[in-house]
């Protein structure tokens, strides 16, 4: 896995660098790739409280399953997905119910049917699909 950190730059030139590192944030976690799978979500999930922050995750062409996408209501500030080349389906696609601030989904290479796409779409217009 990968993570990324959002760093307060302006806030390291305030208080100085030891303090401002104590305010950095997690972004995003990339585990993508055929090692990666639920074991991984579950993980992030022991660890949400430090994950608050976390606004994106890729997982694509990994593992994950639809049960494991269902988990990921757990964070309610992600704007993005990938899920591009995953072995999910349309049962996954519940867990937008969970997650009002996403702004991309990533689910080409999938087997969501082009129907729930269109309803997706229809659903929720402003969410970009890719």
């Amino acid at each position: 896995g990968r993570v990324t950190m959002e760093h307060l730059d302006w806030l390291k030139r305030e208080i100085g660098e030891d303090f401002a590192q104590v305010l950095d944030t997690i972004a995003g976690v990339r585990f993508s790739g055929a090692k990666a799978g639920d074991a991984d979500i579950d993980f992030l999930i022991e660890r949400k409280d430090l994950l608050s922050t976390m606004n994106w995750i890729d997982l694509s062409h990994s593992k994950v399953t639809n049960a494991g996408i269902l988990k990921l209501a757990a964070f309610p500030n992600l704007r993005k997905i990938d899920l591009r080349g995953t072995s999910i389906s349309n049962g996954a696609m519940r867990v937008l119910d969970s997650l009002q601030k996403l702004e991309w989904l990533g689910i080409s290479e999938t087997g969501v049917t082009w129907l729930r796409r269109w309803r997706l779409r229809r659903g929720l217009p402003d969410l970009q699909i890719g």
